[in-house]
């Protein structure tokens, strides 16, 4: 017998910050030695870490397991690191803007997150999960910043903008999300500002204006193909 597990919906670490037709968002923030209880996740997902620290996954017993794709910028060298660390502690060291993939719609993996002791801070992630998509719209060919993952679903961009920078021509439709990464954002539609800080989402669409407004702004694109 198995011990008990809940659907990352229901993991009490993991919380909901944002939902529509296309991606469910959470946010996950362990403080040093905290665990998540075990948990599914049985949805293609997109991580990306907010800060940094060395975190181990635990794959509940006798269950299958689940690919990790990295992202494309991650070098061999950081690659090896990786993989050195994780055969040899068990865990391994991320850093803010660590991104990578897992395809648990094919692959549906049980398992729970432990943040080390050591760590000075707490380590703050959030979970893209790609929903099946209810239709299809026109997208702009002209697409800004470095393709980072792309499946037959998504393609995940990596932008860092100057100091008031005009976002346009990344997606028609508002098929799309935005996370802030570092710096602030600003979203003007009509004569409404609003900001938009680090780990904010932004919901993307052609009716509003985006600038960054510090000196550098990044951003993480998801767009729904």
């Amino acid at each position: 017998m198995t011990d008990p597990f809940v659907d990352v919906d229901e993991e009490p670490l993991h919380q909901e910050i944002f939902r529509n037709s296309d991606f469910r968002i959470y946010r996950a923030i362990l403080k040093p030695g905290v665990s998540t209880y075990f948990h599914r996740h049985s949805r293609n997902t997109v991580y990306v870490a907010l800060s940094k620290g060395r975190i181990r996954t635990e794959r509940m017993k006798k269950t299958p397991s689940c690919p990790t794709v990295l992202a494309r910028s991650i070098s061999f060298p950081k690659r090896f690191l990786l993989g050195f660390q994780k055969t040899v502690t068990g865990s391994i060291k991320i850093y803010r803007g660590f991104l990578f993939y897992m395809p648990s719609k094919d692959y549906p993996v049980i398992h729970r997150a432990v943040a080390s002791w050591k760590n000075r801070h707490a380590i703050e992630l959030l979970g893209i999960e790609v929903l099946p998509s209810r239709s299809s719209v026109e997208r702009e060919k002209a697409e800004s910043g470095k393709v980072e993952i792309e499946t037959d679903e998504i393609r995940v961009r990596h932008i860092v903008t100057g100091s008031n920078s005009i976002l346009s021509g990344c997606l028609r439709g508002g098929k799309g999300v935005a996370v802030v990464l570092s710096g602030q954002l600003e979203l003007r539609f009509l004569r409404e500002t609003t900001s938009k800080s680090t780990g904010d989402i932004v919901e993307m669409d052609n009716s509003s204006i985006y600038t960054s407004a510090d000196d550098e702004v990044e951003l993480l694109f998801l767009i729904v193909k």
